[in-house]
């Protein structure tokens, strides 16, 4: 009515319409109200269960979570009871569609567009299972042959992969990007170690906030999350634990095999493993003056002794790093 009129329909008018009383209509309209709430209130739970999984991208967790709330609405609407479906599996495709709408068009500066977009998507799945199925960061050739999409087109993607932060946000309790900044400034000026400053960091913060001085700080962008720093130094001391457990034969065919010694390759450096460029069969076997048969049965041992053990199942949550 409104759209063939052009103007706001009254409640009378939309009775009406209807063909019910004004009152019983809203009646209805309320108890629909009801339900709507009710239905966010029930689901906000799986609601924030998928925005967390997208934090860090730029764009607050309140909003990620409207985001999911207004899927939810989506998908109710869309819902029909007769295919067999149970709601509680339905909604959740349009929870997650919904909060990667979102994050697709503002966890970026610069809009990327949907087809670019698709591909980034495709390629993170891939990465992903790649790095399960092998144990190791996947090359791009790899990723493009499970893709099928180019190289040039996996590099585009890589690139977009960086999103945009404020140089407000929050590194630790006390300190910002801006205050980092300051500190590491202070530091190299006066030659002072950059941790004798941390102990000062929060009368640092009142100088800068009473000072009234508008300071300007480039980010260092070189400089990682402090949380992913400490874990792949965890993760460090978890590998070489692991490969301790092995025999000295089987422990060197291991190391050689995956490249864990010597200068790091593209496909570890990510990993902040200390690694050199892993070596063929034919090769291993020619160090140790035996046939590639021989090394790939140690290797084979070695592989079935890591995976029995309980601290090869703890190191599956290094593979988001």
């Amino acid at each position: 009515m409104e759209e063939e009129t052009g103007k706001v329909v009254s409640m009378s008018c939309w009775a009406e319409a209807a063909k019910h009383m004004e009152k019983v209509l809203k009646q209805h309209l309320h108890y629909g109200w009801c339900c709507r709430d009710e239905l966010l209130r029930s689901t906000i739970s799986l609601v924030l269960y998928f925005a967390r999984n997208y934090r860090d991208l730029g764009i607050a967790l309140e909003y990620l979570i409207q985001a999911g709330s207004i899927g939810v609405l989506q998908g109710a609407e869309r819902f029909d009871h007769t295919r067999g479906y149970k709601f509680a599996t339905y909604i959740q495709y349009w929870i997650r569609k919904s909060i990667l709408r979102m994050v697709a068009r503002h966890a970026r500066g610069i809009q990327v567009p949907c087809a670019l977009s698709r591909a980034i998507g495709q390629i993170q799945k891939a990465r992903k299972a790649l790095s399960k199925s092998h144990a190791k960061y996947p090359e791009e050739e790899e990723i493009a042959k499970m893709t099928c999409v180019s190289l040039s087109k996996i590099r585009s993607a890589d690139k977009c992969f960086r999103v945009v932060g404020s140089i407000d946000r929050k590194i630790g309790d006390f300190i910002n990007a801006k205050l980092f900044g300051l500190v590491s400034l202070i530091s190299f000026e006066s030659r002072v170690p950059f941790l004798d400053y941390l102990g000062q960091i929060s009368t640092l913060k009142t100088v800068l906030l009473d000072s009234g001085n508008n300071w300007e700080f480039i980010p260092d962008m070189s400089i990682g999350r402090p949380e992913k720093t400490v874990m792949r130094q965890h993760m460090k001391e978890d590998m070489h634990a692991l490969l301790n457990g092995l025999e000295k034969r089987e422990r060197q065919v291991v190391v050689l095999r995956y490249g864990l010694n010597g200068s790091p390759p593209k496909s570890l450096e990510r990993y902040g493993l200390n690694g050199s460029p892993p070596k063929s069969l034919e090769e291993i076997g020619r160090l140790f003056c035996v046939s590639k048969e021989w090394i790939r049965r140690i290797e084979m041992k070695a592989m079935m002794k890591l995976r029995d053990k309980e601290t090869c199942r703890n190191l599956s949550h290094y593979l988001d790093l």
